[in-house]
């Protein structure tokens, strides 16, 4: 009898549930539809792991980047550096390596911009005043470029 229950306590009447589950729980709407749905969904996984993505190694895309520019794969080479730059807009060797790549492409103010600001974050080798000093010719800035070779070769005779 799965009904409520008829109780006499100190003369008054009291009705109390049975503590058990209903004779045929197949039979409750909420067992049908679950059994529905694992009939129907047998052997799945419901819940699969989403990769992680690798983590971005800028060392690594900045030598594969600079592995494309020396084989003349300029648009590669812009593409991964633009990449190092997005996650690292410091990095100095990116910055100069995109201005060298974007004078080829012969997009002299762009790559003016990005020289400029490497040179902000470090001091400029010969080889960045000689990469500036071209950019500057670029633009037909002849005063300028001759100020930079001039410099570039002033240091270069330090090391030398």
């Amino acid at each position: 009898m799965s009904g409520p229950k008829h109780k006499t306590t100190h003369g008054r009447a009291a009705i109390t549930f049975p503590l058990k589950a209903p004779a045929h729980p197949k039979t409750s709407r909420w067992t049908t539809q679950w059994g529905f749905f694992t009939s129907r969904y047998k052997g799945m996984k419901l819940m699969t792991p989403v990769p992680k993505p690798a983590p971005f190694k800028v060392s690594q895309v900045f030598a594969d980047a600079l592995a494309l520019h020396t084989h003349g794969r300029l648009a590669e080479a812009e593409s991964l550096y633009s990449q190092v730059l997005a996650h690292r807009p410091d990095h100095f060797d990116a910055l100069q390596m995109l201005s060298v790549v974007k004078l080829a492409k012969g997009q002299p103010a762009e790559a003016l911009r990005l020289i400029s600001e490497a040179m902000r974050l470090r001091k400029p080798s010969p080889q960045i005043l000689l990469n500036y000093g071209m950019i500057l010719h670029a633009l037909n800035r002849i005063d300028e470029a001759l100020a930079s070779f001039d410099a570039a070769l002033k240091q270069k005779s330090r090391f030398t």
